[in-house]
């Protein structure tokens, strides 16, 4: 969600070094952004070495001696490890009791849940050059935000060689969908593995010839598991078994994308991926694929979006959506493709 406002820091200052710091799991997704020279990882321990871990990631910067920072996270720590590393203006939101070390704040828009998040960080650039400027004057009509991902040729080569192996053992694929049932923010955002099991059983019997991928991290190998042995030979469990860069080249590959509201969702957005989206604890609005290839299933029940980790009542805000009806919604998609794109390279 922040690639846009990302690109319009490109279109503000061209000329400019555009380095970013992220979490060594998301590294990947950011490496793939064309507006980025490089990607520089930030402290993702925790405990009693969390305090050396920050202060070798404001080091780090610190030798980059950067002009600008902007502050993408809203917590205290990324704007701690920005003053640290001496970096003479820092901007980004007045959150999180961090207004002493941000001397460019800007607050937070009061509509920030009423529109996508792609806005709320379009709007700090915006603020950035109202306050000091740049080469391009951003007050001219933008173009519509878009989400650009550029896929290293290394990746492609391997999801390629993946779907050349997986061809020759189970037989050449008219359609490959991905299932993605983990989320990073917790249970309640996640529709049981069960729901994706009777899905596939839809699926594969509707569509003569299909296999499914389930992504997920090495935790959520069991999950795929469940899944798999729904049709054993036609669902392939990937979790833990790639990196991230494998995920996105293969994602870039399929034709439809079953996804929990997570990482995985905006990387298929980002690939123009066809997709389906299950919405329960989370916002759609704010927080959806950020694409016109995508179907969003949820409920909408009065208790959601409660933005939980974890139900507090009944989960029915997932319980309640059935495999008929992600499947209708993935059936739809399906019919929109107008090539395979597993044969498209």
């Amino acid at each position: 969600m922040t690639f846009p406002a990302i690109s319009m820091v490109r279109r503000l200052y061209p000329d400019a070094t555009i380095d970013l710091m992220a979490r060594s799991w998301v590294m990947p997704v950011y490496s793939c952004h064309p507006d980025i020279n490089s990607v520089m990882p930030a402290p993702s321990t925790s405990g009693i070495s969390r305090p050396v871990a920050m202060a070798g990631a404001a080091l780090l910067a610190r030798g980059e001696r950067y002009d600008l920072g902007i502050l993408l996270p809203n917590s205290f720590e990324s704007a701690l490890i920005f003053r640290l590393a001496g970096i003479r203006l820092v901007l980004g939101y007045s959150t999180d009791m961090r207004r002493f070390l941000v001397n460019m704040p800007v607050p937070v828009p009061a509509d920030k849940e009423q529109r996508h998040h792609v806005f709320y960080y379009i709007n700090l650039v915006k603020k950035l050059e109202h306050k000091i400027g740049g080469r391009n004057n951003l007050q001219k009509e933008e173009p519509e935000p878009e989400i650009r991902i550029s896929i290293p040729p290394k990746s492609k080569a391997w999801a390629g060689k993946f779907l050349e192996n997986l061809a020759s053992s189970h037989g050449k694929a008219e359609t490959v969908i991905g299932f993605n049932p983990g989320a990073a923010f917790g249970p309640a955002k996640c529709w049981p593995a069960a729901k994706f099991n009777e899905l596939a059983s839809l699926l594969l019997a509707n569509f003569p010839g299909m296999h499914i991928l389930v992504f997920g991290t090495a935790a959520e190998k069991a999950i795929g598991e469940t899944i798999a042995e729904a049709a054993p030979g036609h669902i392939t469990n990937l979790c833990g078994r790639t990196g991230l860069s494998e995920a996105i080249a293969l994602i870039d590959r399929l034709d439809l994308l079953v996804t929990n509201d997570s990482g995985l969702m905006h990387v298929g957005a980002a690939c123009s991926t066809p997709l389906v989206a299950i919405f329960g604890s989370t916002n759609h609005i704010a927080t959806g694929p950020w694409t016109d290839k995508a179907a969003i299933v949820s409920l909408g029940l009065d208790c959601s979006p409660c933005m939980s980790r974890t139900c507090p009542s009944n989960f029915h805000c997932m319980l309640g959506i059935n495999a008929e009806q992600v499947f209708e919604a993935s059936r739809k998609m399906l019919g929109q493709k107008p090539v395979h794109k597993t044969e498209a390279g």
